[in-house]
């Protein structure tokens, strides 16, 4: 797990300074052999049919945020990728919370889920929980350095949320059937590019397939 400095450094700011609002698109992507299969990106093959699809996560409202946490969500939108059965998880939900930073949550609990992160991402591995600020990613939970990334994209030191502001619910990563698309036919992803855990988080009892 690669970490970074738990100050905030030149680096941090500069490094957010370059990064605008993700504009991640879902493509249901349909080959020339039938087979259906999600990205983020266009597919090169010119016999595949294409369609974009709107992406899962929930947009954050921000008609009822301070002007503080308004322009710091519009500038640095705040992430969190997850997985079940994660107690670092949940650590990182109080943080956010305790911090009082709005964020989106979704979800990795299938193999479409991991190929687009993989795809998303350009990984063949996944941490979670990670973190994404703007464009920018930070895999595990360190708070020293989620702190760091925050503070550098203007987030407010202390809790600014309007009392009674509920989170947006977790919602799957790829799309589902029910969400009006086929379920995609995905190669399942080895154990070795399912979500990894730190050695030093705790967990409880894991489903198959996943690490945290």
């Amino acid at each position: 797990m690669r970490t970074r400095p738990a100050s905030i450094s030149l680096a941090v700011l500069l490094t957010l300074a370059g990064l605008g609002t993700p504009a991640w698109a879902v493509f249901k992507v349909v080959g020339p052999n039938g087979q259906v299969t999600y990205s983020d990106r266009p597919p090169a093959d010119a016999g595949s049919r294409v369609q974009q699809l709107s992406p899962q996560a929930t947009p954050i409202p921000s008609n009822n945020l301070p002007p503080v946490l308004r322009e710091a969500t519009t500038r640095y939108p705040v992430a969190l990728y997850t997985a079940p059965e994660c107690e670092v998880c949940e650590s990182a939900r109080r943080y956010l919370s305790r911090r009082g930073v709005p964020y989106t949550e979704n979800t990795i609990t299938s193999p479409e889920d991991r190929a687009l992160f993989n795809s998303r991402f350009s990984t063949s591995s996944i941490t979670v929980p990670t973190l994404t600020i703007g464009a920018q990613k930070v895999e595990g939970f360190q708070e020293a350095t989620w702190a760091s990334y925050i503070d550098a994209a203007g987030y407010p030191k202390s809790s600014a949320l309007p009392p009674g502001y509920k989170q947006p619910g977790a919602a799957p990563l790829a799309p589902r059937a029910g969400d009006g698309a086929r379920a995609p036919t995905v190669p399942s992803t080895p154990q070795s590019d399912a979500p990894q855990r730190r050695p030093e988080d705790p967990s409880t009892t894991t489903p198959p397939g996943f690490k945290f």
